[in-house]
């Protein structure tokens, strides 16, 4: 207005309108932008978790599948199913009726029970169908989603990777308790006979040389599972140094020899063999698993280890002169605790430890 003239009550009220529709305005604004982003961070936590979650809302449509659960059903995103029953088949009763990609829940629905009921389902064991027909053991825990558009989700958790885990733990102890068992028996049978029994001198002596053996054979397997846990948890240091390789195969060579009844050990090595940067124990203990492997199961004749140079390096061979390896084995002799056909059923006990 002009200068000493106020404004009339009336354009004061719109203005102060105005003023208030566009603080409302703003305000909304920004609300919806917060909503975006609280929506946004909201899909990438889901998609971005590692277990399968799977959203439907009170009449059991599916409003929400993660990246992960795609990967458990099979990743068939066509927007043609919209039930649960159509995604997962988590209402049919028996396997023969489970169609590919089915939840198999049993008699009743999970997410029916949920949306009825007063609680939710815990970690429930079932098997998921994939589209391609593997069956995946999962933990299903299903909830029901209070609010304006009541619903239910169910997460989905692998057991592949815990299954995998427990038959590794069952077959370690079934294999340590085993390698345990025979030399303790042997100890303490021969112990049995030095102390009850009238032995003559040399019985005596053999005595103390199988429970010599047998201790020996408890060591060697405590260094292999010590060995395990450091390679298992990638705490194995190694200490290098400038390594003659040819003294240390003399003296490998030389220790190897002591044994009785068992194939002789040749080494061949080049006079101009350069040294080598390695760990002297780690590279001993490799060579000896190599060598000890081939003089138990590479029949009656010799071992022979080699050394030559190539391309700057220095490449060492361990060969043995018996039936060598079945070709559907070779990938599986470096697995822990595998042992080959042929190992198994002979007489040679193995942790099978020794190449992994």
């Amino acid at each position: 207005p002009p200068e000493g003239e106020s404004l009339p009550a009336d354009r004061i009220r719109l203005l102060a309108l105005v003023r208030h529709e566009l603080a409302i305005a703003f305000r909304a604004a920004q609300l919806r932008d917060t909503l975006a982003g609280e929506q946004a961070l909201l899909a990438a936590i889901l998609d971005g978790a590692n277990d399968g979650i799977v959203a439907v809302d009170d009449e059991r449509r599916v409003v929400r599948v993660n990246r992960a659960a795609w990967s458990l059903i099979g990743d068939r995103q066509d927007g043609a199913r919209a039930t649960c029953r159509e995604l997962l088949g988590c209402d049919v009763a028996t396997e023969t009726e489970s169609p590919a990609g089915a939840l198999r829940c049993g008699p009743r629905c999970r997410f029916e029970e949920v949306l009825e009921g007063p609680s939710g389902i815990v970690d429930a064991e079932l098997r998921l169908v994939h589209a391609d027909g593997l069956e995946i053991p999962v933990a299903a825990s299903f909830s029901a989603m209070a609010g304006r558009e009541p619903g239910a989700v169910v997460v989905l958790r692998d057991l592949r990777a815990e299954q995998a885990a427990g038959e590794l733990r069952a077959s370690f102890l079934a294999a340590v308790s085993h390698e345990l068992r025979t030399p303790l028996a042997l100890i303490g049978g021969y112990v049995d006979s030095l102390l009850g029994l009238e032995l003559d001198a040399a019985a005596q002596r053999r005595s103390v040389e199988r429970i010599g053996d047998a201790a020996t054979r408890l060591n060697l397997l405590v260094d292999e599972l010590l060995d395990l846990t450091q390679l298992e948890h990638a705490s194995m240091g190694l200490h290098r140094t400038r390594l003659d390789l040819a003294a240390l195969l003399g003296v490998f060579t030389r220790d190897l020899g002591e044994s009785p009844g068992m194939p002789a050990v040749h080494v061949a090595v080049p006079s101009d063999l350069p040294p080598v940067d390695a760990d002297p124990q780690r590279i001993g203990h490799v060579l000896g698993n190599l060598a000890d492997n081939a003089r138990k199961y590479g029949g009656d004749g010799p071992v022979t280890i080699t050394a030559r140079r190539s391309r700057g390096k220095v490449v060492v061979t361990v060969e043995d002169t018996g039936p060598g390896i079945a070709a559907d084995e070779r990938s599986l002799v470096f697995d822990r605790f595998y042992r080959g056909r042929t190992a198994r059923a002979g007489e040679t006990r193995g942790s099978g430890l020794g190449l992994y």
